[in-house]
Parts: C-alpha cells; structure tokens; sequence
C-alpha cells in the first residue's frame, strides 16, 4: 500500500511539472499592503491570490507571503496595524 501510495504522488508530482510556464514566459508583480486592524497574513494572502496567474495553490502563495515577510511575524509577533507587507505574485507574458 505504501509503495503504491509514493507512487501515485511521484506521479502527481511529475505531471505538476509539466505543462508550467518558463521563467521567460512569467513576470513579477509587487504590492504593498498597509496592514488594518484584525488583518492576518492568512487574510492578505486570499485578498491577493487571484492577481496570481500561474499554476500555484493557495496554500503555497499564503507561505511565500509568509516568508517573504517573516520579519513581521517573527517571535510570535501579530501583524499591527500599520505594518507593510509585501505581496509578490505572477502573470503570463503576453506573447
């Protein structure tokens, strides 16, 4: 059952890969959000996660906002209102 298991999600993992987009066919986009009282980064995350037009779940632009601002959470810190945090995502090059 395990090995059946590892091999559907290596398979999975596989096919993800194909049919992506090249560094070449994407472009960068940054945001600034100025933080509001009651807002988390789970929160920003979802207000921003449909600009991104690459194949990515949500899961995995909640972390990158995550990490690309950890200086504001770090030590158990809660997001202030106030704080900026930056929001990178991805569209498709027109051709």
């Amino acid at each position: 059952m395990k090995k059946v298991l590892l091999c559907i999600i290596f398979a999975w993992c596989c096919l993800s890969l194909i049919g992506g987009f090249s560094d070449s066919q994407v472009q960068r986009h940054t945001i600034t959000h100025i933080v509001q009282e009651g807002e988390t980064m789970y929160g920003i995350a979802d207000k921003y996660f449909l600009l991104n037009k690459t194949r990515i779940c949500f899961d995995e632009f909640w972390y990158n906002v995550s990490k690309d601002n950890q200086h504001l959470t770090a030590n158990r810190r809660y997001l202030q209102p106030g704080d900026v945090v930056t929001v990178n995502y991805y569209t498709v090059k027109e051709q």
